[in-house]
């Protein structure tokens, strides 16, 4: 379910190489890396089955179409195998609905050609009721891969109620992304009852750790509890 976010501004090569390190040790699913880290995160990744994603237009999407469609193109070249955007929040709540629609059925084409997947991220917390709605109803058209909650960078974490809402709204194909918000076990536990397939986080490790000992633990009540031979 991990998406392990290597986005900060101050992050050195040293850094992105940690980090890639980390997500093999745990078979983490993916790793979403800024534009100028992907070729070199792609080398380290190669083979492990972990997804490099490229995160475009970060972090307000605010980029003009043709630059978010340039930027695709560079980081599929460059070895991503997903991209990841937020949507453009100031023309959505401008009303500017075709624009933001065709905006991403571009963005979607790209990564069809390629072989790869498409992550938005539709910002909740900052919408309106209307624009929840319209929101998801653009994702489906576009037909993205994957609906996110909100954005690492999104001024108001999401909820469970905003899971709960984007499942309700996502089609058969698309999973749903419960966002940056998960810190705990428990959190993770709790989006994935939800209905989310995936998280976005910065600290793996601490999740991952307590979700082996939670394994060891069951195993050992069950032995506990088994019937002697």
């Amino acid at each position: 379910m991990i998406d392990l976010a290597l986005l900060a501004p101050d992050l050195t090569e040293d850094d992105i190489a940690r980090g890639c390190d980390l997500a093999k040790q745990y078979a983490i699913a993916s790793v979403t890396l800024r534009p100028a880290d992907m070729q070199l995160a792609a080398q380290f990744l190669s083979g492990r089955g972990i997804t490099a994603t490229a995160a475009i237009s970060y972090p307000h999407g605010a980029s003009t179409t043709a630059t978010k469609n340039y930027e695709v193109r560079d980081m599929l070249q460059r070895g991503a195998k997903a991209v990841e955007t937020p949507v453009n929040l100031g023309k959505l709540k401008s009303r500017a609905f075709q624009y933001i629609e065709l905006e991403v059925m571009q963005i979607v084409t790209e990564c069809r050609r390629a072989g790869a997947a498409v992550t938005l991220d539709l910002e909740l917390p900052l919408l309106a009721a209307d624009l929840r709605v319209i929101a998801c109803k653009i994702a489906r058209r576009t037909e993205v891969d994957r609906i996110r909650a909100a954005s690492l960078y999104c001024s108001e974490h999401p909820t469970l109620a905003d899971v709960q809402f984007l499942k309700s709204r996502a089609s058969e194909a698309q999973s749903v992304d419960a966002g940056a918000w998960v810190r705990t076990l428990e959190d993770a536990l709790a989006v994935y009852e939800a209905g989310a397939s995936s998280f976005q986080t910065t600290d793996p490790a601490a999740i991952l750790d307590a979700w082996k000992q939670e394994l060891t633990n069951r195993e050992a009540a069950a032995a506990a509890t088994s019937p002697a031979p």
